[in-house]
């Protein structure tokens, strides 16, 4: 935005002390990526800057490259400068906050486009199994004592371990390649391939609900109920490494790890498992 600088030649005024231009902006700052603020410019430009921290959280910056010694702007505070700007007038800041950003400035400026950090993997273990099951449906006065045992028969581990038969990716960034780990424990008898799907969900609930109301005698319900109605959904096997990779687009994505259980015939059953998010690795623990 142009501003009339003040005074004239002759007059006393030191000019550089006026300036045509102001760019006002706030940026987000963040505990682990530095954020350009201010940039450099291609040559000296007398200008003048306000940085304010506008949270109550300590923002950091550094002066002239990214990696530089950074110094403290308390919250609440404002840093002022007057310099000349040119290729080692950048600064830089890192810390969760917001910065309202104000430059006053001889020649124009652009400031810096926001870099976001990219979006953390966090994924969430879904139907529980064995201890780890839902157990409120029991007590619940509005659904009868056989629909506990009848998810149970639907969703439940046959063995009665304790973990989870799903997981879902409940933030992620869109179009990034993930590596997952498998550890398979030696007492676990499976038949290969292990495969990774990520079925439709919608129409498993939905053959659950219909199930449970048309057939409600649990001594009727199929025991073989998840894997007749993956109907599609694979995304992935486990390669030699016992490792499988994600590359999640937009949306909802809830998964479940499969293999054939020998114990059932013509047949691939989810497996429950267990979920280590430092080492992004799913352990095995049965049918």
């Amino acid at each position: 935005m142009l501003i009339n600088a003040s005074g004239g030649g002759g007059n006393g005024i030191d000019l550089t002390k006026s300036y045509n231009f102001h760019e006002q902006a706030e940026f987000e700052t963040f505990a682990d990526l530095p954020q350009a603020i201010i940039p450099p410019t291609p040559r000296p430009n007398p200008r003048r800057i306000i940085l304010h921290n506008c949270t109550n959280s300590l923002i950091w910056l550094s002066f002239a490259s990214p990696d530089a010694p950074i110094y403290p702007l308390e919250p609440g505070n404002a840093y002022f400068s007057d310099d000349a700007g040119g290729n080692a007038g950048g600064i830089w800041a890192i810390g969760a906050g917001l910065l309202r950003t104000t430059i006053l400035s001889r020649d124009p400026i652009t400031l810096p486009e926001q870099d976001m950090p990219p979006i953390p993997l966090k994924v969430r273990t879904r139907i529980p199994t064995g201890a780890n099951k839902i157990a409120y449906f029991a007590a619940d006065l509005i659904y009868p004592a056989i629909f506990d045992s009848n998810f149970a028969k639907l969703f439940d581990a046959d063995s009665g371990v304790s973990g989870f038969k799903a997981f879902e990716l409940t933030s992620f960034q869109p179009l990034t390649e993930y590596i997952f780990n498998v550890v398979i424990p030696p007492a676990l008898a499976l038949n290969p391939p292990i495969q990774i799907f990520i079925p439709q969900w919608d129409r498993i609930m939905a053959a659950a609900l219909e199930l449970h109301a048309f057939k409600p005698a649990e001594n009727t319900l199929p025991s073989s109920f998840i894997g007749n109605v993956i109907f599609s959904g694979w995304v992935a096997n486990t390669d030699a490494n016992n490792q499988f990779k994600l590359k999640p687009e937009w949306g909802r994505h809830i998964g479940g790890i499969c293999a054939r259980n020998p114990a059932k015939s013509n047949y691939s059953d989810f497996l429950s498992f267990t979920y280590d998010s430092s080492t992004q690795t799913f352990t095995l623990l049965g049918f």
